[in-house]
């Protein structure tokens, strides 16, 4: 089967591009830990809506900006940077999601 720049099987990217981003949020249940609601209450990750471009405080006392690449990082590598107050509990999901799957969650995130 052809494959994609990255590898990926084009039928898998094809069904891809035909979420969005907020389906596929849903779909792989982040909302189970991720809050995007202005107004919740505290959960077990950090609350998403207004992440995009804030600063984050890190466990390690270092402040980092929450641009495309950090929220890149954060789901394909979740334990890289861990934002104070939170447990490292967030799985990888770099095997489990495509990069264009990627794309159409960091770009939802940025929207809220």
């Amino acid at each position: 089967m052809p494959a994609d720049t990255t590898g990926v099987p084009l039928a898998e990217t094809a069904a891809a591009t035909s979420l969005t981003g907020t389906a596929l949020f849903r779909r792989m249940e982040c909302d189970t830990c991720h809050s995007v609601d202005p107004n919740a209450s505290a959960s077990t990750g950090p609350p998403l809506y207004d992440l995009y471009g804030s600063e984050v405080t890190l466990q390690d006392g270092r402040t980092v900006t929450a641009d495309e690449a950090y929220l890149r990082e954060s789901i394909i590598n979740a334990n890289a940077k861990i934002v104070a107050g939170y447990m490292p509990v967030m799985p990888s999901y770099e095997s489990q999601l495509a990069g264009e799957e990627v794309a159409l969650l960091v770009s939802y995130i940025t929207s809220l």
